[in-house]
């Protein structure tokens, strides 16, 4: 049997075959794709709030850090350390505050804070004030 004369003439009809599939692959005109529908050009669009649209909701598990220049005047309000920045696969359920059915989550530091119904923004802005009678610059 000689396979030669049949592996070249596949290597060259590969050679052939493989140009004209990528050159007529794509055989939608770039002036019909649309990558993004209803969107004006030149126009400014503001920053878009995705993280802010979600409303807390009962049973939600919210994970929060209060962050500072000096980690350790911080860490009695967190709870995790400094030095385990980073959480385990498993044990997320360790480093979050469980809103309860009225909306509220207890932080030990803080106290009692009703988050439900409000968005991260507002949760955020909340916490400030309240971290803000602990600390300068937290």
């Amino acid at each position: 049997m000689h396979l030669k004369p049949i592996v070249h003439f596949f290597k060259r009809f590969l050679f052939i075959l493989i140009p004209l599939s990528t050159l007529f692959s794509c055989s939608t005109p770039l002036q019909e794709l649309t990558y993004m529908n209803n969107v004006v050009t030149d126009r400014n669009y503001e920053k878009d709030n995705f993280p802010d649209i979600y409303r807390i909701r009962p049973n939600d598990q919210l994970f929060i850090q209060v962050i500072s220049d000096d980690p350790l005047n911080v860490a009695f309000l967190n709870l995790i350390s400094p030095e385990r920045s980073s959480i385990g696969g498993g044990n997320i359920e360790l480093v979050t505050y469980l809103v309860d059915e009225d909306g509220k989550i207890s932080y030990p530091q803080l106290g009692e804070i009703k988050v439900g119904e409000l968005n991260v923004s507002e949760i955020r802005d909340i916490l400030q004030t309240k971290v803000d009678n602990y600390l300068e610059n937290a």
